[in-house]
C-alpha cells in the first residue's frame, strides 16, 4: 500500500515537472529571438495602457451611472491578468478547433499524458505578457485606493485569477471542441472568444434581462467581469459562490465535450507524418 502511494506520488511529480519544463521550453523558444520578443511585449503593453489612460482622462465625460473608474481598474486587473496566464501557459487554446480539423491532434494522442492539457500547454503566447503587466497596472491602481484590509483584497484577488483563468481555458476548449460535431469551428472560436474580452472589459454598458442571461451563460462575460468585481469591491459572498459554481459547471462542460468529442474523431494518419 505504502509503495502504490509512493509510486503515485512519484508519477504526479514526474506529470508535474514534464508540464513545467514544457513551459520552460516554449518560453525559451520564443525568447530565443529577444528583439522581437520584446517589441512584440512592449506593443501589447502600450496598446493597452492608452486605455488605461484613456479611462482616466474622459471617465468623466462618459461617466457610467452604475460603475466608478476604480470598479473599471478591478474589472480590468482581473480579466487582463487572467487572459494573458491563459495564453501565457496555454497558448494552443485558441486553436484547438485547427487541431482537430486538420488531424494534428493525433500527435498528442499517442503521448502517454493527458492529451488535452498535453495539446493546449504546447504552445505559450509570449505576446500575454504584455495583457499580464498591464493587469497588474491597474492593480496598482485599485491598491492606491485601498488602505484597509490590504492583504486579504490580495488573496481574493488571486483566487479570482485563477477561477477566471479556468472558466476563459474551459470555455476555450467548448468553443474548439465543437470541431467534433459540426467541423471546424475555428470562426465560432474565434468570434466567441473576442465577444468574451469585449463585452468583460466594458462593463459600464447598461444590459437588459435577455443580454445578461446570455453573457452569463453562452458567452461567460459577467462570470469574468461582475462577478470578481462584486467579490473584490463589496466583498459579496453570494457572488463568491456563484463564481465557484460557474466555474465548476464551465470545467465539467469543457471536460465532457471534449471527452465526447473524441469518440467521434477519426485519425488522418498524422503519426506517420510526424514519426
Amino acid at each position: 500500500m505504502l509503495y502504490k502511494l509512493e509510486k503515485k506520488n512519484h508519477d504526479e511529480w514526474r506529470l508535474t515537472m514534464f508540464y513545467l519544463n514544457l513551459f520552460k521550453m516554449n518560453f525559451r523558444s520564443n525568447y530565443k529571438y529577444k528583439k522581437n520578443f520584446y517589441i512584440q511585449v512592449v506593443t501589447m503593453l502600450l496598446n493597452n495602457v492608452f486605455f488605461l489612460g484613456y479611462w482616466i482622462m474622459f471617465f468623466d465625460i462618459f461617466k457610467s451611472d452604475i460603475f466608478s473608474l476604480i470598479d473599471i481598474f478591478y474589472v480590468y486587473s482581473v480579466v487582463y491578468v487572467a487572459f494573458g496566464l491563459t495564453q501565457l501557459i496555454a497558448g494552443n487554446l485558441p486553436n484547438i478547433a485547427t487541431i482537430i480539423a486538420t488531424g494534428q491532434l493525433d500527435i498528442y494522442l499517442i503521448k502517454p499524458r493527458n492529451s488535452l492539457l498535453y495539446m493546449i500547454m504546447s504552445k505559450s503566447s509570449i505576446v500575454a505578457l504584455g495583457d499580464i503587466i498591464y493587469g497588474l497596472i491597474a492593480l496598482s491602481v485599485t491598491l492606491v485606493k485601498t488602505s484597509e484590509y490590504l492583504f486579504i483584497l490580495l488573496l481574493y484577488w488571486l483566487l479570482l485569477v485563477v477561477l477566471v483563468v479556468t472558466v476563459i481555458a474551459s470555455y476555450y476548449i467548448i468553443l474548439g471542441s465543437l470541431t467534433f460535431f459540426i467541423g471546424n469551428s475555428k470562426a465560432i472560436t474565434d468570434t466567441g472568444t473576442s465577444a468574451l474580452i469585449m463585452f468583460a472589459t466594458y462593463p459600464q454598458v447598461k444590459l437588459n434581462p435577455t443580454m445578461t442571461l446570455v453573457l452569463s451563460t453562452i458567452i461567460p462575460s459577467l462570470i469574468i467581469s461582475i462577478f470578481p468585481l462584486q467579490i473584490l469591491r463589496y466583498s459579496s459572498s453570494y457572488y463568491l459562490l456563484l463564481l465557484f459554481i460557474a466555474t465548476a459547471v464551465f470545467l465539467l462542460l469543457s471536460l465532457v465535450t471534449y471527452k465526447q468529442g473524441l469518440k467521434r474523431y477519426e485519425s488522418s494518419n498524422s503519426i506517420n507524418l510526424n514519426v
